[in-house]
């Protein structure tokens, strides 16, 4: 698609570390060609879509992604643990 967005907020308190993700796209359009009886392309774009969902529109979307993590500091070789999920 031709619009694409990605956004993201970040927020510390303490030793700990949340994000919160957004990626939004655009509808796309699934074109194919069609084909002749022998099975050769004619040149002509599908643009209806099929009960199958190989061909038409594609709707748009937003995914959100969501992190937290801890910092536990030197007393601990400033090791660092985080959980994420993705697609939420």
């Amino acid at each position: 698609s031709r619009q694409v967005a990605t956004a993201g907020v970040r927020y510390e308190v303490d030793r700990w570390t949340y994000n919160l993700d957004a990626f939004a796209q655009s509808m796309q359009r699934a074109p194919g060609l069609s084909t002749d009886s022998q099975g050769n392309f004619t040149h002509n774009y599908i643009t209806e879509p099929s009960a199958d969902g190989q061909y038409g529109d594609i709707p748009g979307y937003v995914t959100w992604n969501a992190r937290v993590g801890y910092d536990f500091g030197p007393q601990v070789s400033n090791l660092k643990l985080g959980l994420g999920v993705k697609n939420l």
